[in-house]
């Protein structure tokens, strides 16, 4: 199933994703017990977003086709051209959360 990405993508080895994804979660952590756990989603996002600069880009569409079918996902976060990352803020993780 071929997946394609609307911005340019590199694919990591799992050392190169493991220390991107090490990052991206250190930060996460800092901003949640700065800011507490009241806040939306976009207003961490935005804090994570400064804080990595150029390396991330917001909303980046993603789609997977199979044959005549396309199913379009739009994930919050491209970070070094090549992790992707589906922000959640939830007073508690379900099964849904974890589909996505």
């Amino acid at each position: 199933m071929p997946v394609t990405v609307d911005s340019p993508l590199v694919v990591f080895d799992q050392e190169r994703f493991g220390k991107v994804a090490f990052d991206v979660v250190h930060h996460a952590i800092d901003i949640h017990n700065k800011f507490g756990r009241c806040f939306e989603e976009e207003i961490y996002q935005n804090e994570l977003l400064r804080r990595l600069g150029d390396r991330a880009s917001e909303e980046v569409w993603v789609y997977a086709t199979f044959e005549d079918f396309t199913k379009a996902f739009r994930l919050d976060l491209l970070v070094d051209h090549g992790a992707l990352f589906e922000l959640k803020v939830a007073q508690q993780i379900h099964d849904e959360h974890r589909a996505q």
